[in-house]
């Protein structure tokens, strides 16, 4: 006899960060977990966000972050409301070398042939961590957030041409499992106001921006949030943050607690 049980809802949320570079992808994590714990893969975080992180030490390649998330896993509590990890592009890059060594010997050439270590043993090493991922976020009820590069790609088309695309800046097999894993997808970028000076065209300081609506023009995930873009530095609240905040927040189902 199969032993069923009444499906449940995942207490926390999947959240993948792409844009520009230096665009404010930290300043959004930090103002969507403002006490979040972080795994700082990429080395330069922000000015910006230095007083809302937490940054867990110790982590030098792919085997060396396995083991310390398992370790905030084995935590029995945790005083954090958000675990980042700054960025997927890194942790992608150490997950290769990782199967580079372990799975093909030290021979990229051969991991290169035909792409099966990209197709093949790439994603176990991603999904490993993505599941261990899942597990602190579930554990301990904790928001995951995952900040990625991004980068113009060729996007295939099968109503028409081809066109460039912003994407999250990982490999094909990489990106649609991110994509999938992930409950939001911002894209940020700088909205910049152009006016014209006699005959030229200037750009003024523009707004720092994101948007959870897919696009053709960008990789992006949320079609349940009402509002379609947000100003980075504008007035966020804890979970999904932007005038008028409290409604916007309370129908994506993204706030738990009001912050007065």
């Amino acid at each position: 006899m199969i032993k069923v049980k009444k499906a449940e809802p995942r207490k926390h949320k999947r959240v993948v960060l792409g844009g520009e570079p230096d665009i404010g992808k930290s300043t959004a994590a930090a103002k969507w977990c403002d006490n979040a714990l972080w795994v700082d893969l990429d080395k330069r975080i922000p000015a910006e966000v230095v007083d809302n992180c937490s940054v867990l030490e110790g982590i030098r390649d792919y085997n060396s972050l396995k083991i310390a998330l398992k370790s905030v896993l084995d935590e029995p509590k945790l005083e954090y409301n958000g675990l980042v990890i700054d960025t997927m592009t890194i942790l992608e890059s150490m997950a290769k070398d990782y199967s580079i060594t372990q799975d093909y010997k030290g021979d990229a050439n051969n991991y290169a042939d035909f792409s099966k270590g990209e197709k093949t043993n790439l994603p176990i090493h991603v999904n490993s961590i993505l599941s261990i991922l899942d597990r602190i976020g579930e554990k301990h009820g904790i928001d995951v957030i995952i900040i990625c590069h991004s980068e113009i790609k060729p996007e295939k088309n099968p109503n028409g041409d081809n066109y460039d695309k912003v994407a999250l800046s990982l490999t094909k097999t990489i990106r649609s499992r991110v994509m999938q894993w992930a409950d939001y997808v911002g894209f940020a970028w700088l909205d910049v106001n152009v006016v014209t000076e006699g005959l030229s065209k200037v750009a003024n300081k523009g707004t720092r921006m994101i948007s959870f609506r897919n696009n053709p023009k960008w990789d992006a995930k949320g079609s349940d949030i009402a509002q379609v873009e947000f100003d980075i530095d504008g007035e966020w609240m804890l979970g999904l943050k932007a005038t008028p905040v409290v409604e916007v927040a309370k129908k994506s189902g993204l706030v738990t607690k009001e912050h007065k």
